[in-house]
């Protein structure tokens, strides 16, 4: 009796205390499942942010991979074209001044050339120039002759009024001194005969003047046209001068024959101007007759 209490006794203390590890085992099951749930929930939490980081550094890198990319290509194409430029530039012969200027960064060694300073456009300007003193010239010329004619046409009109007195008093309808008129038809003859050599040098001085005044001008135009064609053609890769060259060979043959005419000009004026002493006397000594016979028939 006594033995199966002792037995009973130690089997419920036995279970008792299984039951007691078992409640400690589940207990700290239980913890550890409940860590194990807040790790879980924290390294998440951790992956979700640094999946959103990687995630957004990924786009932060493909952008600035594509925007590298697009930067190459603009580079590429730009270098492409420029390329082509040059030589399209280089097709069409163009002017080197612009090449400085349009390539600049790529072709610091070239400089501008300044559309003045040209070869082309000096020649342009020292034809203009010598032109311009040319038709200074042409003036002066024009207002020598001009007070020559005011000399010629004062004794052209003595000389008619003395011809038509002295065909009138040879008709016995004045009071002229018959003695007289013998006089006056040789002042005449004389006028007349050097009136006539200084008035044909001086037609044929402003005829010449009037051919080299116009030439020189042409040649004027095509000279400015040549300098206007040689700034034109100063913009582009090389020079294309056909238009300029043609221009200015029109501008120097006009010249060379403004030049024959003025010439022509200058010789019958020296001509003329030997003429005009001879028809001045010959002029005064008419006129004094001419005074005296009206003097004599108005009384």
């Amino acid at each position: 009796m006594n033995l199966m209490i002792k037995v009973l006794l130690i089997s419920s203390l036995f279970s008792s205390l299984i039951s007691c590890k078992l409640y400690e085992t589940i207990n700290k099951s239980q913890q550890d499942l409940a860590n194990n749930k807040s790790l879980l929930e924290k390294d998440n939490k951790r992956s979700g942010r640094k999946a959103r980081s990687i995630s957004y550094k990924e786009v932060n890198n493909q952008e600035q991979k594509n925007e590298n990319r697009s930067n190459k290509k603009e580079v590429k194409d730009n270098e492409k074209g420029n390329n082509l430029g040059i030589q399209a530039d280089g097709i069409l012969n163009t002017n080197p001044s612009v090449a400085s200027e349009k390539y600049a960064n790529r072709q610091p060694q070239q400089v501008n050339i300044i559309p003045n300073d040209s070869n082309e456009a000096k020649q342009a300007k020292k034809i203009i120039q010598e032109i311009s003193t040319s038709l200074e010239e042409v003036e002066k010329i024009t207002a020598a002759l001009e007070t020559t004619r005011s000399a010629l046409d004062k004794i052209k009109s003595t000389l008619d009024d003395a011809r038509s007195y002295f065909n009138t008093a040879r008709s016995g309808t004045n009071k002229a001194d018959p003695a007289l008129l013998p006089n006056l038809d040789q002042a005449i003859r004389k006028v007349n005969s050097s009136y006539a050599s200084a008035n044909s040098n001086y037609s044929d001085a402003v005829g010449a003047l009037a051919n080299s005044k116009n030439d020189f001008e042409y040649a004027q135009r095509k000279a400015n046209d040549a300098l206007q064609e040689a700034i034109n053609n100063s913009n582009t890769l090389g020079y294309q001068y056909a238009l300029y060259h043609n221009y200015m060979t029109d501008a120097k043959n006009a010249m060379g024959k403004a030049k024959v005419s003025l010439e022509t000009t200058k010789h019958k004026q020296k001509c003329l101007n030997s003429n005009m002493p001879q028809a001045n006397s010959d002029f005064e000594e008419l006129n004094v007759i001419y005074k005296n016979l009206k003097d004599v028939d108005s009384k």
